[in-house]
């Protein structure tokens, strides 16, 4: 409600006096007739309120965006044991999958030629289709035995098909040692992938204005900012890797009360999925990303007067880190029980690449206009729960670093 429009807009301030004397609409008073618009009412913009309502009115519109999504899915799935090796037997699970998709919506005639200042909504359109299959298999390979209490591998494949961007295949393989109960080991190879879903690729493109600093003119800029879909994305693809330690002592005492885990993380997507940020697109631009350049418009005399921050595929993002969950629980007797969590996340790296280099965002606290959000050095989350009865009474906070 009440948003500018960008073409009356210009039209109401470009206000001139008429041979009468009257302040009129320039269009209005000039030798052309083929620009009139007799709806058009000059905007005072000097002062608080000192426009009338007949250029509020013409001036300002009301859009909307309406979106609907469909799915209809059909799978199918079978699991169970093959036979044993040692005492334990070896699963299996394949199946298979195929999904639809759609997205329809409708938009006002002037959002969908983004006419608005800001939230131009899209009619948009499109149709998906997705066939998959895919197996697991987990094989024990030793239990019951000294320093052996379990020692199985684990791996899947899985095939799929998008109807809009090709097939991939995925695959994970693993392994998990337990070397006496209440200490396990775990570690995972795999390849994933993402395809971009019906709202990345025809869903709808917003419209705004930031501000950012234009590293070739030095000057401060106020471009028009299109965000939202893009047609051509492909799949982007991951390889992950993850190593961990989960400690939970069994039998009595505290120690059986307690649950610790410990895992390690470093994922490389290439062609990762998102958005990179106006004030990032012209630096990485003017720094030698060239391949982005085309994503920024100028005028004449230079100066960037739109940014089209859609959704790209980035050359590249690696992430690596290591994350912490301790469990415990206190029972109090007739008086209740109290139950402590703790979650910890260390950022080690989170690095977007493109052919201009490579940018840090680890370490990075709070934002900036026109740039993507970082993240800290660390988080941490810890909440205290007691209970007795019915009544729960929970203290829930989270540390971020400066």
């Amino acid at each position: 409600y009440n948003n500018p429009i960008n073409a009356r807009m210009r039209n109401a301030v470009d206000a001139v006096r008429n041979t009468a004397g009257n302040i009129v609409c320039r269009i209005n008073a000039d030798a052309s007739t083929t620009n009139d618009d007799p709806n058009c009412a000059p905007l005072n913009l000097f002062g608080q309120n000192q426009f009338s309502t007949a250029a509020r009115n013409y001036v300002t519109g009301s859009g909307f965006q309406r979106t609907v999504n469909t799915q209809h899915v059909v799978a199918a799935n079978i699991s169970g044991d093959l036979f044993s090796i040692s005492s334990r037997p070896v699963s299996i699970s394949v199946g298979g999958e195929y999904r639809h998709n759609e997205i329809a919506g409708q938009t006002d005639p002037i959002s969908a030629n983004l006419g608005f200042w800001v939230l131009n909504g899209q009619a948009v359109s499109g149709k998906q289709s997705v066939k998959e299959g895919y197996g697991e298999i987990v094989v024990p390979l030793l239990a019951d035995m000294t320093l052996v209490n379990n020692l199985e591998l684990n791996g899947a494949f899985r095939v799929t098909d998008y109807s809009d961007s090709g097939g991939v295949q995925t695959w994970k393989v693993g392994a998990t040692y337990e070397p006496i109960r209440g200490l396990r080991f775990r570690v995972t190879q795999s390849r994933d992938i993402r395809a971009p879903n019906l709202t990345e690729l025809r869903g709808p493109q917003q419209k705004t204005t930031i501000g950012l600093t234009d590293p070739v003119t030095g000057l401060q800029a106020n471009p028009v900012v299109i965000r939202g879909s893009n047609a051509n994305l492909k799949p982007e693809k991951a390889d992950s890797f993850t190593a961990g330690i989960i400690i939970a002592p069994q039998g009595g005492g505290f120690l059986s009360r307690t649950r610790l885990s410990v895992d390690y993380y470093d994922i490389r997507v290439k062609e990762a999925i998102g958005q990179l940020g106006a004030q990032t697109l012209v630096q990485r631009c003017k720094d030698g990303a060239t391949e982005l350049c085309p994503l920024i418009t100028r005028d004449a005399n230079n100066n960037v007067i739109q940014v089209n921050d859609v959704l790209v595929n980035a050359n590249q993002l690696k992430t690596r880190g290591i994350d912490i969950e301790f469990d415990y629980r206190q029972p109090l007797g007739n008086l209740g029980d109290l139950n402590l969590r703790l979650l910890s996340t260390i950022y080690m790296d989170l690095i977007t690449i493109d052919s201009a280099g490579a940018t840090e965002r680890a370490g990075q606290t709070g934002s900036r206009a026109g740039t993507l959000l970082g993240v800290p050095d660390y988080t941490i989350d810890g909440t205290a729960s007691y209970t007795n009865g019915p009544a729960t009474v929970t203290l829930h906070g989270r540390y971020i670093p400066s």
